[in-house]
This record gives structure tokens, C-alpha cells and sequence, in this order.
């Protein structure tokens, strides 16, 4: 939700690029987070990952 008030408002002002372009930067950035995240976790504890996994 935030991140969509932050694309309208740039939107409105001409700020960095377009709403949608800042929108899609901020996705792309949380996917490469969250995949490091998932990465970590399976190398330190390979159970509870298998677990979340399944989940």
C-alpha cells in the first residue's frame, strides 16, 4: 500500500521516471530480497526451510 502511494504521489510530481516504473523497481528489488533471504535460510538451517517449504 505504501509503495503504491509513494508511485501515485511521484506520478503526480514527475519524480523519478513514472509511478509505474518506481512501482516495478521496488518489486524487483523485494523478489532479489526475498530470494536472498530464502537462501540464507536453507543454508543455515536446512530443516526449518524444508518445513517452511511445505507450508
Amino acid at each position: 500500500m505504501i509503495i503504491g502511494i509513494v508511485a501515485s504521489v511521484s506520478d503526480v510530481f514527475g519524480v523519478f521516471g513514472t509511478g509505474i516504473g518506481l512501482l516495478l523497481g521496488c518489486d524487483i528489488v523485494l523478489q532479489y530480497y526475498q530470494m536472498l533471504v530464502k537462501e540464507q535460510l536453507e543454508e543455515f538451517s536446512p530443516r526449518l526451510a524444508g518445513i517452511l517449504g511445505q507450508a
